[in-house]
């Protein structure tokens, strides 16, 4: 696990719970491209197949993930925007 510097506050969009019109990962990105870069974002999540999809879609945009955390009953994905989008 990478531990992040404590003057670092991560953003945190906790999409455990939801279900709506839009796919929760989309919140992650929403907030994702808002952030300036070395901003540290972390998402938390019940379902397993949203933390795959986050994890694929970081790769895809070359960003970088610090950790993927299983937690009691959820995950916690943290990643650091390491350049604008």
């Amino acid at each position: 696990m990478v531990k992040i510097a404590e003057d670092i506050k991560p953003v945190v969009v906790d999409i455990r719970g939801v279900s709506c019109c839009m796919p929760p990962v989309g919140e992650f990105i929403i907030e994702m491209r808002r952030q300036p870069e070395n901003a540290v974002i972390e998402l938390l999540t019940d379902k397993k197949e949203e933390v795959d999809d986050v994890l694929e879609w970081i790769g895809k945009i070359n960003q970088k993930v610090l950790s993927v955390t299983e937690e009691n009953g959820y995950w916690k994905v943290l990643a650091k925007k390491i350049s604008n989008l």
